[in-house]
Formats: C-alpha cells, structure tokens, sequence
C-alpha cells in the first residue's frame, strides 16, 4: 500500500524502468524514494490526496443510492404520483459512472451520474374494491395499482450499499493512517 503514495514522476527518479520499480517490495521503493528525492518531490497534493478523494468519491455515491432505496421503500404503498394523480409511485435507481477527474495514476473515482426512474417496473395490482384509489370500471374493477417496489430486491441493495459504505469508510482510514506514518517518517 504504501508505493500508492509515490507517483510515477518519483518512480522516473529513482529507477530506470516501471518494470525496475514494480519488482522491488514497497519498503524497498519507498526507503530507496526517500534516500534518494528531497520530500517536497515526493509529496504533491495529487498524490497524497487522491486515495482520500477516490474513497470519498465512493462514500458520496453510496449516499445517494441509500437515499434512492430508502425513497422507494418509503413509497412502496403509494399510490399517487408527485403531481397528485392517481398513477403509483416509479422507482428510482442511482446510476454510476467511473469518474477520472477524481484520483490519479490510474485510478478513478466514482459518480452519481443520474438518479433514473424506472418506468418500465409494472405495478403490483391488489384487489382492494374499497380503496377510494380502485378502479371504479373496467375490467380490473376493485384493484388497486401499488409501486412496483420489491421490499427484498431494496432490503438487499440497501445491505450491499452500507457494506460498501463501510468498505470504503475502512479505505479512507487506511490511507489516513498511511499518510500520517509517511508524513512521521519525513519529520
């Protein structure tokens, strides 16, 4: 973990090839780093920050999706739309996107890029003849249109979404931890 902190422009520095540098164990490359380059060339904002940012980035995505989930659990029984008409609620899912401006040396970030309505979900149709919502004729007379929201489809993306939260909550600790040690190391 601990040669994710140097850049490529440091690896440039003290080693003649990629190859040269990947075959060398971490504490070899960053006690050779060190010896070799005065610490203002191995630590520039891009490369101390952008673990953080690329763990953030992850926080702020499972965030949102959290909120689509509990939205569409909140909703699950509602059967009117936003403008009040008589249509069930659509769910709503978090798209993501892998986002480049967030990170460096290859690695990417991630990014809500929209919050779709799923309009294609059918409803679940309830016979409820005394639901003032019920159809009043017609062939589906006395049912009840409800969101086409699956409870256990929700429940086990809400789980898989606050493991990943913690999963990169843990990362971000990790490389708080790391640039605290390299930064004792310099001092």
């Amino acid at each position: 973990m601990e040669r994710a902190i140097l850049s490529w422009n440091v690896y440039e520095a003290v080693f003649s090839t990629k190859e040269d540098a990947e075959k060398r164990s971490s504490q070899t490359l960053v006690r050779t780093a060190l010896v070799k380059l005065p610490p203002w060339q191995l630590w520039t904002s891009e490369t101390m920050f952008s673990a953080l940012d690329v763990s953030t980035s992850g926080l702020v995505a499972q965030r949102v999706r959290m909120n689509t989930i509990s939205s569409n659990l909140a909703n699950i029984s509602t059967t009117h739309n936003e403008e009040g008409e008589s249509k069930p609620y659509q769910p709503r899912y978090a798209i993501f996107e892998a986002d480049d401006a967030i990170g460096s040396n290859g690695s990417a970030g991630v990014a809500v890029s929209e919050v779709r309505m799923d309009k294609e979900v059918p409803p679940r149709w309830k016979f409820q003849p005394g639901h003032p919502d019920a159809i009043q004729e017609g062939p589906r007379q006395g049912w009840v249109a409800y969101p086409g929201v699956n409870m256990m489809i929700e429940m086990t993306d809400a789980m898989e979404a606050a493991r990943t939260y913690e999963a990169n909550l843990g990362a971000l600790e990790i490389s708080k931890d790391m640039l605290n040690k390299s930064l004792s190391i310099l001092a």
